[in-house]
């Protein structure tokens, strides 16, 4: 169970089984939480993790164009059903799997579960870190679970 304040350790990233290179995005969900924040007059929804990097400062809830560590930035994020979906797309393209490196550096190192986010009982089940990836051709790069955020990469050939 994830409790207020945890730093939890993850690396997702993706290795290639392609034999071409790839542009990739991940699309990130993020349970939310609803929360009255000491400058906001009404209860609105905060999202429950922040996702960092080592070495980077971490940022609550970040802005479409903000970078996370050196690698990836985010395209595009919105709200769906209680949870917020972030976009993230790297800089450069994943390398075929003959060539080095065939990886994705990774996209976060850990998230942290902000002080506020007191999940109910229901709610600690649905809370659940997949990792995998669907590509318009189809491989599959990696397939995980684990408490936390969801995680999904999808990749596009180059052309």
């Amino acid at each position: 169970n994830l409790e207020p304040g945890q730093k939890v350790l993850k690396n997702p990233l993706i290795t290639s089984n392609v034999n071409y290179e790839s542009w990739l995005v991940m699309r990130v969900n993020i349970p939310t939480v609803s929360r009255r924040l000491s400058d906001e007059a009404s209860v609105t929804r905060h999202d429950a993790v922040i996702l960092a990097k080592n070495g980077f400062e971490e940022v609550t809830e970040p802005a479409v164009g903000h970078k996370l560590g050196e690698d990836t930035v985010l395209l595009s994020k919105y709200e769906h059903d209680g949870q917020t979906v972030y976009y993230y797309g790297f800089l450069e393209p994943l390398q075929p799997k003959e060539k080095d490196p065939h990886e994705t550096p990774t996209l976060f190192d850990y998230f942290r579960v902000e002080l506020f986010a007191i999940w109910e009982e229901k709610e600690k089940s649905s809370l659940t870190l997949n990792l995998n990836e669907d590509s318009f051709v189809k491989e599959t790069f990696f397939e995980e679970e684990e408490e936390g955020v969801t995680v999904h990469a999808v990749s596009t050939r180059s052309a």
